[in-house]
């Protein structure tokens, strides 16, 4: 999280130094104070937030953005990385380069309000259906960290919402929780190739000239290192901290999966707490769902889900269905591994001989960790 508002202090302040500020910040903040781990859809330890990072809307979010259709976006280049929604039907592609900047977008996609939000500290990428109670909420940048994770806030309550789980942890609506609609990675390379008729978020934005026209990161490096700017509660080892992994959720039991694991697999069954479920990737849609298997063995072929009695599925957004039964996914989100664990202390990790967190892996009035060694 940095602001590069030209003429504020924060944009003038170099990553280096908004680091060093952050760990005294920290440091001081958590000194003398009890801590304790959370869990998603748990209530956190509001201690642990550290405030003020930013001002509150240094870090603009978007309002009913432009978009460009596929030919038009000659601005992307092939390995840039962007967030992929199917959406109502709708194929939608938000570029990271952008979002370094501006971390949530508020939009109408199909007539349905959509929120995409990105942490680029957390590499956290999640999508919610905004809507509680039957009251659309908006979302701003509230300049707060909690495990280094965005704290978004909503203009109309001014609480505080925690971006990886989607719960608001602080203010009127302390403990509701968003509606969460699978995302994944993706390449501008591959995901135009497979979506022609896709839209892009625009470059031009109210703050193009502001970001000089995104051609560079705050973040640049960032996710190379095992760094960590922020402060984090806890440092599981069972992966590299910014391992790229898709955590799911389901029935309060959470597992993180190496990304290319479920990318390469396309299929890969597992149990999760006591639920057997399917996880299913498709680069050529650029989709990743995790559902319950009831008893199925599916494939995937070409975009095409069958059974093992052959029978057709269809997969469209969130949703898998033969006809007469269906399935919303289970939670989905794809981030740094470092993060997941933070929120999910007891996630288990794919593939990994220590399923569950080794004991003694929670740490205590810890400053923002430097390094692995």
């Amino acid at each position: 999280m940095r602001a590069t508002q030209r003429g504020s202090l924060w944009g003038a302040l170099p990553v280096a130094l908004l680091a060093a500020v952050a760990s005294l910040l920290a440091a001081s903040h958590l000194a003398a104070r009890g801590a304790s781990p959370s869990s998603c859809g748990a209530q956190i330890d509001t201690r642990q937030i550290v405030r003020n990072v930013v001002p509150r809307d240094a870090i603009p979010a978007l309002f009913r953005p432009k978009y460009m259709n596929v030919t038009e976006a000659r601005f992307m280049r092939a390995d840039d990385r962007l967030i992929a929604v199917d959406y109502g039907g709708e194929q939608l592609a938000y570029p990271t380069r952008i979002l370094d900047h501006h971390e949530i977008v508020n939009d109408v996609a199909s007539g349905r309000p959509l929120a995409i939000t990105y942490c680029p500290l957390c590499g956290s990428a999640v999508a919610f259906f905004p809507v509680v109670g039957g009251r659309v909420f908006t979302f701003g940048v509230s300049g707060d960290l909690y495990n280094s994770n965005l704290l978004m806030y909503d203009r109309q309550t001014n609480s505080l919402w925690l971006q990886e789980t989607g719960t608001a942890v602080e203010g009127p609506l302390m403990g509701s929780t968003l509606p969460v609609y699978p995302v994944a990675y993706d390449t501008w390379g591959n995901w135009s190739a497979h979506h022609p008729k896709g839209r892009v978020l625009s470059i031009h934005t109210p703050y193009e000239q502001r970001f000089s026209g995104y051609g560079q990161s705050p973040y640049a490096g960032y996710a190379s290192t095992p760094e960590l700017w922020f402060y984090v509660n806890r440092d599981d080892k069972r992966l590299p901290r910014k391992a790229r992994v898709i955590g799911v959720g389901a029935g309060g039991a959470y597992k993180a999966y190496p990304e290319e694991t479920v990318w390469n697999d396309g299929v890969l069954d597992d149990r999760i707490g006591g639920i057997d479920v399917v996880i299913l990737a498709d680069r050529a849609t650029s989709r990743v769902g995790a559902f319950p298997r009831n008893g199925h063995e599916f494939s995937l072929r070409g975009g095409k889900v069958t059974d093992e009695r052959g029978h057709r599925w269809s997969w469209a957004g969130d949703d898998l269905s033969d006809g007469a039964h269906g399935w919303q996914s289970y939670e989905v989100i794809p981030t740094f591994w470092f993060a997941w664990a933070a929120m999910h202390p007891n996630t288990g990790a794919y593939g990994n001989s220590a399923e569950t967190s080794p004991k003694g892996s929670f740490l205590r009035h810890r400053a923002p960790i430097a390094s692995d060694g």
